[in-house]
């Protein structure tokens, strides 16, 4: 069975499944514990979540493939995986970037806080540029007709 979006489907026993593949690869780690950069994510990340978000049918053949970009829709769906993730540890976060840096530089904030709030904006900037990058490789990939980059790290 086939979800509404093109990929997925199953149900909770089809998630189970995908979440039991991830494991006996390996790749449970690069879903738990992945280090984004502004460039991308680890080629694990990726093949990890094309495992959980590509067709029954991409899932059911080599899964060696997934490696790789196999088609433009699971590569869609990975892509906005990934910026709504980008999305929401920003959210989690709170505040604006710009403000964490002018408490930072103000002469009343204590030296450790000021570190600390250098290191939240930081993040925030990382995750802006991951999640531009994303949309900048769908569209290009869209225009294209077929996944262009995975946004990968090297």
């Amino acid at each position: 069975e086939q979800g509404a979006n093109g990929g997925g489907g199953g149900g909770e026993a089809e998630v189970t499944r995908r979440v039991g593949l991830i494991d006996s690869l390996g790749l449970g780690p690069s879903l738990a514990s992945a280090e984004l950069t502004a460039r991308g994510a680890p080629q694990g990340t990726w093949h990890a979540l094309r495992l959980l978000l590509g067709s029954v049918e991409e899932v059911s053949g080599d899964l060696a493939r997934l490696r790789g970009a196999v088609s433009l829709e699971t590569e869609a769906r990975c892509w906005a995986a990934l910026r709504s993730y980008c999305k929401a540890a920003r959210a989690a976060m709170g505040g604006a970037r710009k403000a964490d840096l002018a408490e930072a530089r103000s002469t009343a904030c204590p030296p450790r806080r000021a570190l600390a709030l250098q290191l939240r904006a930081e993040k925030k900037r990382l995750l802006s540029e991951l999640e531009a990058a994303l949309v900048a490789v769908e569209s290009r990939s869209r225009k294209a007709g077929k996944p262009l980059s995975t946004v990968a790290m090297p």
